[in-house]
């Protein structure tokens, strides 16, 4: 299966050699290529550090990073943000007040909040949706900040990106997003209608699972996380 993108008009087919979305392990942060793995001492007292962190490692190398095909640049002026882009094709549009009001979206000065237009069209399989984040881990000091959505790229291809500014600007101030800057992290998931959640009292056996995992984890193998999840997709597909 794949998740097919696609400029929306031959006008862009610029972008998939200079500016291409790219499986997320292709492009991990600058922090974290400068980080040293520490590992967990055989005696526990070090836990390792943000590096060794599991959740954190797989959630970097997982899905794809879509990145600004062109700069782009907000200024304040008289009360009012406006902005500027160095591709004409396609800009950034406008959601109104009322369209966010009551929602824990950080407005405009004069309310509303922006929404880039994208030059790209996502496709999914049947059953296959696009979780479209803010890529919080490869944060590259951006102004500004993606909210989240789900969409059934199945059926619907054409995608645009409200989002808001980190932080209200200051009297003419100018901020600044360079081409290339990661903008949206993507994960695809399927969408199963015959999906149910089923919560369990503890029993004993759960228990005893649970505390086998943590001490595994804690122990001096400091990939047991890895190996475990490795064994279990081996598994799987035998």
């Amino acid at each position: 299966m794949k998740l097919k993108v696609t400029p929306i008009d031959p006008t862009f087919n610029f972008i998939t050699d200079l500016h291409p979305i790219i499986p997320a392990r292709e492009a991990p942060p600058k922090w974290w290529k400068t980080i040293k793995r520490e590992g967990v001492n055989e005696d526990l007292r070090s836990a390792g550090n943000i590096k060794t962190c599991p959740a954190i490692k797989d959630i970097i190398n997982y899905g794809y990073i879509m990145p600004s095909w062109s700069w782009m640049q907000f200024i304040e002026k008289d009360g009012e943000v406006y902005w500027s882009m160095g591709h004409p094709g396609v800009g950034i549009e406008s959601h109104a007040q009322q369209q966010i009001e009551g929602a824990p979206v950080e407005p405009l000065p004069l309310g509303g909040v922006f929404k880039l237009v994208s030059p790209w069209q996502f496709e999914t399989p049947p059953g296959w949706a696009v979780i479209f984040n803010d890529p919080f881990w490869h944060d590259e000091d951006r102004p500004i900040k993606f909210l989240s959505g789900l969409v059934r790229t199945d059926a619907f291809n054409g995608i645009n990106f409200p989002f808001e500014m980190n932080r209200p600007l200051e009297k003419n101030e100018v901020l600044q997003v360079t081409a290339g800057t990661p903008l949206i992290h993507m994960s695809v998931v399927p969408i199963d209608d015959t999906f149910e959640l089923e919560v369990n009292e503890a029993t004993q056996k759960s228990t005893d699972n649970y505390i086998r995992q943590q001490q595994s984890v804690q122990a001096t193998h400091t990939n047991h996380y890895n190996h475990t999840v490795k064994n279990f997709d081996k598994n799987r597909k035998s």
